[in-house]
Parts: C-alpha cells; structure tokens; sequence
C-alpha cells in the first residue's frame, strides 16, 4: 500500500508485480538467443579419424557481400556448399588439426579440406557463422592483427573472437600484412585477452588455383580461391581436380569459374566421358593437365580421338614446366615418342600405322618404371625398356595441341581412361608377359 493523506483510503503499490512481470521478460530478453542458437559444446564435435592420407585441400571462402540483399541471396548458396561437401565425401577440419596430426605421426582422413576466411569481416560471420554451426564444419578465421587491437567494427572482437575459438569449430588467426605470415591466437584463461605466438604460416604466392598440399615440415601452404558466382556442383568440381587418382577414372575437361580444368571422374558417372580441347582463337597452343595425376607413374592409359586438327601431344610423367617426361606425338600421318630429362631430349620412335586417319583413333600405353608399351589401333606397336625419365613426385599427365594457325588446332571427340597401377597389378602384368 501507498502512503495516503489524511482521511483517504490508502492507495494500492504495484512495485513488487511489475516486478515478476518485468524480471521474466528480461531473463528472456538475455538468454533466450542462447536458448536459440546454444553455443556448441566442443566434446560434442565429432572430428575425423586419423587415416592413411598425407594430403590436404584448403579453400579461401568469400566474404559475405557488403549489399544487404545480395547477401541474403548468399545465405542459401552457402548452405548448398556445404551440403554438397558433405555429400562428396570431403572432411572438414582445423588447420590446427591437419598440423597436430603431422607432430604426431597420425595420417589423415580422404578428402581432408580446411575452409579460411581471410580477412574475415564481421558481416560475413553473421551470415555465415550460424550455418557452418549448423553443419559442424570447422573453419579458420584469419584477420588482422591490428584491427582486433583496435577494435575495428568491421571485424568481431576479441571477446567474440575467443568464443569462437572455444566452440571447437573455430582456428583463430591473425596476420600483420594482408597475404603475408600468419599464427594461431591463444587465449589464456588466466589473463585478460589473447596471447599470439609467433607468426611462423604463409600462403604460397599465386596460388589461387591451387588447394592441393602435403603433410610434411613446410610451413607455407597452398589455396584455392572461391567465388558466390560458382554453383555447389561447381566449387566440388573445382576441389575435385586436386583430389589424386586411387582407381581407374575417365579423364575430362570441364570449365570451372572461366578457366578450363581437367577433372577425372568415374567411368560410371552420368557426366559425358567425351570432350573437345581446342586452341584459343588468338593461339597456337592448348594445353590441359590433370592434376589428380600427380605421382601416378606406373599407369595404363587408353585415349581415343574422333578428330584431329593440327598435332596433338601426350604428356607422361612430366611436370608443367615441361623439363622432364615422356611425349607421345600424334598427327594426320605419324606416331612418335620422346624422352625428356633435365632439358635433354631424345627421340625413341616414329612410325606410320595411317595415323589418325582410323576413324577413331586409338592409343593404349602401359608405363611401369622404366617399361613401356604403346598399342595403337588395337595393335602393339612397340616396346621399350630402357626409360630414363624417372618416377617423381611432380609428374602428372597432360595434353598440348598445336597448330601453326592461330585458333585452328582442336581435337574433337576425346575419350581417356586412365588407370594407375597398384604393385599387386604390376606383378599380374609383369608375369603375363613373361
């Protein structure tokens, strides 16, 4: 009750039920966003097995657009990244993982990919950030130094920065130059902010077509720039370039963000095992590799080829600098072989079985060591034993066209198996020849 002049009736206080009225609605305004959207218990991440990989991915995202609207539009997309992801078969894990893993002697998991935000905006964790939650995809957030010191509003704040890293689905990076070195923030309990080692990490200066590393002591890493403009079939695409050959798969050329990539993929796929490769209307010369070739020197490959214009080059076990491999030749009328090493060159065969004019035109070759043999029409044509080009890390399959009219070479109708060749295949083909 109130107090009350003389002679009226005491006026009635409703202090204490505004109070239980008041009170619940701003417990609820405090933690029913938690209630929401609870922060994720890191024991409850599950986290890839170790396997026998020694090979990572690492992608750098894109920052969410600046345009409200157009960054709306974003959200979805990014949701079907990392859906189909998931789907591929790629696992998600923290750069810290992949190099803890390595201290330990621990291999990796197949399809091992690491996600980088860099430079990381605010904005582009508040519309992304609930979704890689969603997915348990871990991620590395990597930004400025000087900014999280500053407390740029365009960037989130330390405070936010550590709850990131204390979810378990978060690296926390930061870097002094843009491009330049970079390390992982710690964040002491025991003390106010966060403490930053060393900045021991660098990017591979143009790198951006490149998301392929290994495990080994190197502190400088590879990765492949994405973009909003690719679809979710795209961006899988455009990581499974990289991914090395384990089995037979049909070799292809795909156009991926504006540039042409060579994709393997398995025979039995829906995707078109034919396609054409041709020479830009301003050049001379096309060229494809195939990365995911890379370190398969014992292989059998068989090719056919529809139609050709110009001559068309078969690169084995060579690398893109072109110092070293083995060249099969094919025109209108011959077939040739040579060897390259260290810049050396040395011509091995030519012949004319009709050349190209068998329609279509067909090449088989079986390569183990220093062994090789070459079938075309169906027909063996030649064996050698004496290769010099050695097995190496590098070497990876490719094909040059070229044509002394600019934009004329092509070749159209290509069809390419390529089957790399276990030790136990080795000794099968090795004793059937014997």
């Amino acid at each position: 009750m109130t107090d009350s002049k003389p002679g009226e009736a005491p006026q009635p206080s409703y202090f204490w039920q505004w109070i239980l009225v008041i009170a619940p609605i701003a417990l609820g305004l405090t933690f029913l966003p938690k209630l929401l959207n609870p922060p994720v218990d890191p024991q409850s991440i599950v986290r890839p097995a170790p396997g026998s990989s020694n090979w990572f991915l690492i992608v750098r995202m894109p920052e969410a657009p600046p345009n409200r609207k157009t960054a709306d539009a974003a959200v979805p997309l990014f949701d079907q990244w990392l859906t189909s992801l998931t789907r591929a078969g790629f696992q998600p894990m923290l750069l810290s993982e992949i190099l803890n893993q390595q201290k330990r002697g621990l291999g990796l998991p197949d399809k091992a990919v690491v996600l980088v935000f860099d430079p990381a905006y605010r904005y582009t964790y508040e519309k992304f950030g609930p979704l890689l939650k969603e997915h348990h995809f871990p991620a590395v957030w990597l930004t400025s130094e000087e900014r999280l010191k500053k407390s740029d509003l365009r960037y989130v704040s330390l405070h936010v920065a550590e709850q990131m890293k204390k979810s378990g689905l978060w690296d926390v990076a930061v870097f002094r130059e843009k491009e330049g070195p970079f390390g992982f923030l710690n964040f002491d309990s025991d003390s106010k902010g966060a403490k930053k080692i060393e900045l021991p990490y660098s990017w591979v200066k143009d790198s951006a077509y490149l998301a392929f590393n290994r495990m080994s002591s190197a502190m400088t890493f590879h990765r492949v720039n994405t973009r909003l403009n690719l679809t979710a079939l795209q961006l899988v695409d455009q990581l499974n370039v990289e991914v090395p050959l384990k089995e037979m798969s049909a070799l292809l050329a795909k156009t991926i963000d504006g540039k042409v990539r060579g994709l393997a993929v398995s025979p039995e796929s829906q995707t078109p095992p034919a396609f054409n490769l041709q020479a830009s209307p301003d050049r001379r010369v096309a060229m494809l590799w195939w990365p995911s070739t890379e370190g398969q020197n014992n292989f059998m490959l068989e090719m056919k080829l529809s139609e050709l214009v110009g001559e068309l080059w078969l690169s084995l076990r060579a690398n893109e600098q072109g110092r070293s491999g083995i060249r099969i030749g094919i025109t209108q009328s011959l077939v040739s072989v040579d060897e390259e090493v260290n810049g050396n060159k040395k011509q091995l065969l030519v012949l004319a079985p009709s050349g190209v004019r068998h329609k279509p035109f067909q090449c088989k070759v079986v390569l183990v060591d220093s062994e090789m043999k070459l079938y075309v029409n169906n027909r063996e044509v030649w064996k050698y034993a004496a290769l010099r080009v050695p097995n190496v890390k590098d070497g990876r399959f490719g094909l040059m066209l070229y044509d002394r009219i600019r934009g004329s070479a092509q070749a159209n109708g290509l069809e390419i198996l390529f089957n790399p060749l276990s030790k136990d295949l080795i000794k099968a083909i090795q004793s059937f020849s014997n």
